[in-house]
């Protein structure tokens, strides 16, 4: 996903189910925030302990966005996940808009789903995104 190469279709169906797990899920949010996926692959502790914000990448967000919107384009139906990654990502670069419209895509379908209601409290709360404080 953060490479210049092009992504099948099957490839993108990988994507798009990888993101049901929580964990996939998490590592494709610190890999688009930081643009590394080195950082991506150690401990949560060492993306808490300022790896992420001394590595915040616009340009690595923006791609990320792209390739999952063009995930959504071949959808019949809502995911979740991506929605809800969509809502975080554009959150995190300070778009609260994008991130609202998301957010709120992913919740009428999962009105529990933890990572939407996340991005809509922080939204609600005025929480800077870490691309706002640098």
């Amino acid at each position: 996903m953060l490479s210049n190469k092009r992504v099948g279709a099957r490839g993108l169906g990988q994507a798009l189910r990888g993101l049901d797990n929580i964990q996939v899920r998490d590592y494709v949010l610190i890999a688009a925030v930081t643009g590394r996926v080195d950082i991506a692959l150690g401990t949560f502790d060492d993306v808490l302990n300022g790896a992420c914000a001394q590595s915040l990448n616009v340009a690595s967000v923006e791609r990320a966005m792209c390739v999952l919107r063009a995930c959504d384009n071949y959808l019949d139906v809502v995911s979740v996940p991506l929605h809800g990654v969509l809502a975080y990502l554009a959150w995190w670069s300070g778009d609260s808009g994008t991130a609202e419209l998301e957010t709120e895509l992913a919740l009428n379908a999962d009105a529990s789903y933890s990572l939407a209601l996340l991005v809509r409290h922080a939204l609600i709360v005025g929480l800077p995104s870490p691309v706002a404080g640098s």
